[in-house]
């Protein structure tokens, strides 16, 4: 019994040690940011007749950092932004969308 006992602790350990690494990657994913305002800056950009197509958007400058973060979170994508010539307080954000990324 105390080598099944034994086994059962460190199995316990191994997948407490698998789930602390992947709650620290989705922490680090998040980038400070919480699930709401993720949820939040990634509806103001996703395409209006389907959130998994491609993403092309204009948005504040200000947005940059939190859709950088958004955008990944729920397309598995790159968010790339474009300055406009013609105002830079605001950009252009795309990105090619859940449809076209690895999580398809």
């Amino acid at each position: 019994m105390g080598r099944m006992k034994s086994v059962a602790i460190e199995e316990e350990a191994r997948e407490a040690s698998d789930t602390s690494r992947i709650d620290a990657f989705l922490e680090e994913a998040k980038g400070g940011y919480t699930v709401a305002q993720l949820q939040e800056a990634f509806d103001s950009v996703k395409d209006a007749d389907h959130w998994k197509n491609p993403i092309d958007a204009i948005v504040d400058a200000d947005r940059r950092d939190v859709l950088a973060r958004a955008i990944p979170w729920y397309t598995g994508t790159t968010a790339e932004f474009h300055d406009l010539p013609d105002d830079p307080a605001r950009l252009r954000v795309t990105a090619p969308g859940y449809y076209e990324g690895p999580c398809n």
